[in-house]
C-alpha cells in the first residue's frame, strides 16, 4: 500500500513479540490477542505450500492499532497519506464492510476511529 521499500517488516502473530535483525532487514513479530489476530486473515497457497496473510483491511487495522493509536480524525488521515505515503485511492477502495467487521471484533478505539476517518474519504 506504500510506493517504496521498507526497512522493517512487521507481522502480527498470536505468539510473543520478537525482533530479528538480519542482513536483508529487520523482521518484527508483534503480538495480537487471538480475538484481534483471527479476523481478516486469508489462507493462500503457492508452490511452497499454504500460508496465512492479512487482507489489506486487516493489515491497515493492525498498523493503526500498533503505530498510530493516539491519532484522531484528520491527524490519522494525514499520518496515513502524508507520513506513511499510502495511496488515497487505495484507501478509498478498501472493503468498508470488512473493515467494520474487523473493527467490531478488534474492540479498539483506534480501529473504530480508522473506520470513521475512511468513511470521510
Amino acid at each position: 500500500m506504500i510506493p517504496e521499500g521498507v526497512y522493517v517488516v512487521t507481522s502480527a502473530c498470536a505468539s510473543h513479540t520478537k525482533i530479528f535483525n538480519t542482513t536483508v532487514g529487520t523482521f518484527e513479530y508483534a503480538y495480537l490477542s487471538h480475538l484481534r489476530y483471527a479476523i481478516g486473515i486469508d489462507q493462500k497457497e503457492n508452490e511452497f505450500g499454504r500460508f496465512l496473510i492479512a487482507t489489506p483491511e486487516k493489515a491497515l487495522a493492525d498498523l493503526v492499532h500498533m503505530k498510530s493509536k493516539k491519532l484522531k480524525d484528520k491527524d490519522l488521515l494525514d499520518d496515513l497519506i502524508e507520513a506513511r505515503r499510502m495511496d488515497e485511492h487505495l484507501l478509498k477502495n478498501l472493503d468498508k464492510k470488512l473493515l467494520i467487521e474487523i473493527a467490531e471484533n478488534y474492540r479498539s478505539k483506534a480501529v473504530t476511529n480508522l473506520v470513521n476517518v475512511l468513511g470521510m474519504l
